[in-house]
């Protein structure tokens, strides 16, 4: 049961990665080997199945930016092996391996339940993960969970446990000199100063964040960033350059055909295009992103989506009775107070249209309230709080990762105390020239690693350069020796045609000698020229020598020719005619014309293509 159970996952994902992520086939490919070739034999887990495993987390990972209902259910089968196998007692060793993977299965549930607007089931697996992490010490995991539980809260506008949750994520990440995770929380903080109304230092946390992601060539979130820069754009003007950003961030995500960022960014130049009124152009990009939505499963942004176009269709006076329904059905089921309050209002208006004012003045009621809980001025008053706070301790560590000038932060308290102590003073200087004396040793030893890597990259790309040498040497040798071997057999097949046309035209002599003047002479001629069969076949030998490359090149693109086949080929690449093709098979020409009119049916090519010139552009 066990084993039919995986297979038959098997087969799921290789169906559906083939069919959405046909770039990525040769590492998928591998990932699917591991499941379908580790520890088959078992019927209960294995040790081994921690290689399916994690095999079943990155193929989730790599199927989550388009397909979250199928990443849902493979990173589910993950966490069901793991918890079977650690229910199995295995080895201390595995045990941890499997628990680390464990953690990561329900750390991507998690996520993925966070974009279905599942906020509920999002957040007890983040906890879940998070408590694994603490048990095994898993700072990184760690940090990673604080961050996204903190992008749920800001979702729920619960913004005191977001930015507890992000300072968490932000303060491990500056221990462990992580660069990457300090740009994500730059990228989030960026975000939290957008909901202030501070769009300035918005701006600058995300331009921060950007250029540590450029450095690290990390493609999916430098889309993310440069549209969250185009947003700002549209806030603080020029608009027309939060089209650009916009754009610049669509293609970024058509590229790596993440199906997730290239929704955000259709729908962000819908809005642009609303805003200047160009309706049937908006509602253009909206529908774009909400099939892309639909399609991957993203609740929330499905239903917001719904709401710009039904926005648009109150504009014109057009009927919103789906989109209401929809986005107000969305929002009742995730919970998500933002999408409550605006399926709320397209159902207060729909009512009112209708004539129906008691139930409009219900959800009037309802989009009142949600509104207060998304304005909620204390929380308001928090985020100025924590952000201030956020600014004066943290912002000399980001400005220095981002290569940004260092800010020297004066703390009066400290120098108070340096004043009333001279103790304390002659500590802190003694420890400040130890580290100072520290970092020159460090610097120095540091210098003399670099040298002598250097010194020994120079050997190797020295060596490497002889290799190169050596191995042109050693083709142009074989390249000369094959031309000369091509050329050898053009005038061994020349010599069997001269052959075969020398016994022709005796034969044709004694047909019509009355007869035979000399039969010791004529005997001699014939005894010298009948060894022609075991010409054709050493001439045979040659060609399969001779054309071996080719002929593997020609049956990776055409794999149903027959041997017989490539040897024609290799006939017709010497540009030998028909007739002469025919002299050394030792058939008929109209047999050789036949053998020709099914090899262009084989190689698909049509009558006005020369077969020769066809097949020599083939090696």
């Amino acid at each position: 049961m066990y084993l039919s159970r995986k297979l038959a996952l098997l087969f799921v994902l290789i169906f559906l990665s083939k069919i959405i992520f046909a770039q990525e086939n040769n590492s998928m490919d591998s990932l699917y080997k591991i499941i379908s070739e580790t520890e088959v034999q078992c019927s209960v887990p294995c040790p081994s199945d921690t290689l399916i495993i994690d095999a079943y987390n990155r193929i989730g990972d790599v199927l989550s930016m388009n397909n979250l209902d199928s990443a849902l259910n493979i990173f589910l089968a993950a966490e069901d092996l793991a918890v079977k196998l650690i229910k199995s007692n295995p080895s201390k060793s595995i045990e941890k391996t499997v628990l680390w993977q464990l953690s990561d299965a329900m750390y991507y549930i998690g996520f993925t339940h966070k974009k279905k607007g599942n906020l509920l089931k999002a957040l007890d697996y983040y906890k879940r993960s998070l408590e694994i992490d603490k048990e095994l010490g898993n700072r990184i995991g760690e940090s990673a969970t604080y961050h996204n539980m903190g992008a749920l809260y800001e979702s729920q506008t619960d913004l005191s446990n977001a930015i507890k949750s992000y300072n968490k994520s932000l303060k491990i990440k500056e221990e462990l000199d992580d660069q990457l995770g300090i740009a994500y929380s730059l990228n989030s903080f960026g975000k939290l100063y957008v909901n202030q109304g501070d769009n300035n230092k918005a701006l600058e946390f995300f331009e921060k964040s950007l250029l540590i992601f450029e450095k690290f060539d990390k493609k999916v979130e430098m889309a993310l960033v440069i549209n969250n820069i185009g947003s700002v754009y549209e806030i603080v003007g020029p608009r027309i350059k939060a089209l650009e950003f916009y754009e610049k961030s669509l293609k970024i995500s058509r590229e790596l055909m993440n199906k997730s960022g290239e929704a955000l960014c259709l729908n962000n130049i819908g809005a642009y295009y609303s805003t200047l009124g160009e309706f049937s152009r908006a509602v253009n990009y909206y529908e774009k992103s909400l099939k892309i939505n639909q399609e991957i499963g993203d609740a929330e942004r499905e239903a917001l989506t719904l709401f710009n176009i039904g926005e648009i269709k109150l504009e014109n006076d057009e009927s919103i009775y789906q989109e209401a329904n929809k986005v107000y059905k969305i929002g009742k089921e995730s919970g998500m107070p933002l999408v409550i309050q605006k399926g709320a209002y397209l159902m207060k208006v729909l009512k009112q249209n209708e004539g129906d004012f008691k139930k409009a003045f219900y959800y009037f009621q309802e989009e009142v309230s949600m509104r207060d809980s998304i304005l909620d001025e204390e929380n308001y008053k928090l985020v100025q709080k924590q952000q201030a706070q956020y600014e004066y301790k943290q912002q000399a560590a980001i400005d220095s990762v981002s290569h940004f000038n260092q800010i020297v932060f004066k703390d009066e308290l400290i120098l108070k105390e340096r004043e009333q102590n001279k103790l304390k003073v002659m500590m802190y200087w003694s420890s400040s020239i130890f580290f100072v004396v520290l970092s020159f040793l460090i610097i120095y030893f540091q210098r003399i690693k670099i040298k002598r890597k250097n010194r020994l990259s120079e050997q190797q790309k020295e060596i490497h350069r002889v290799s190169l040498k050596n191995k042109e040497l050693e083709n142009n040798t074989l390249i000369t020796e094959l031309d000369y071997k091509s050329k050898e057999l053009v005038n061994f097949a020349l010599h069997i045609i001269e052959k075969n046309n020398f016994l022709e035209n005796l034969r044709k002599e004694i047909i019509d000698s009355d007869e035979i003047a000399d039969k010791k002479k004529l005997k001699k001629l014939i005894d010298e020229n009948l060894f022609i069969e075991k010409d054709r076949e050493e001439f045979k030998a040659n060609i399969e020598s001779i054309n071996e490359s080719f002929f593997l090149k020609l049956n990776d693109k055409f794999p149903k020719l027959t041997t017989n086949d490539n040897r024609l080929c290799a006939l017709l690449r010497m540009k030998l005619t028909s007739k002469e093709i025919a002299t050394i098979q030792n058939i008929a020409p109209s047999s050789v014309d036949i053998k020709r009119h099914r090899l262009r049916k084989k190689l698909n090519i049509t009558a006005d293509v020369d077969l020769s010139d066809f097949l020599n552009k083939i090696f």
